[in-house]
């Protein structure tokens, strides 16, 4: 969300391409207003303190995504299976393969 409202307040005062980036920015609400959103419950919060203590070593953010995932017993979906196999108990499937 961040990126989308900081590319419509540099953007240039053509109009087309405000009007781009306003449309962008409309196309990434819808896409959000369809999708299940995992929320960061105090399930998750203890998942992340977990792997922190286990020293699982990868991106914040990744850090992030695998707790929640593992605070739902869900499946990660994702092609980055470099960093996600280094998070012990996380099931992940790949569709990319």
């Amino acid at each position: 969300m961040r990126g989308r409202l900081a590319v419509i307040n540099k953007i240039s005062k053509k109009p087309d391409h405000l009007v781009y980036a306003y449309s962008r920015l409309q196309a990434m609400l819808r896409y959000f207003s369809i999708v299940n959103v995992l929320p960061f419950t105090s399930e998750a919060a203890y998942q992340l303190a977990k792997l922190k203590d286990d020293k699982v070593r990868i991106g914040t953010l990744d850090l992030r995504i695998a707790a929640i995932v593992l605070s739902v017993s869900g499946i990660l979906i994702t092609s980055n299976r470099r960093d996600f196999d280094r998070v012990p108990g996380l099931v992940i499937e790949d569709w990319n393969t």
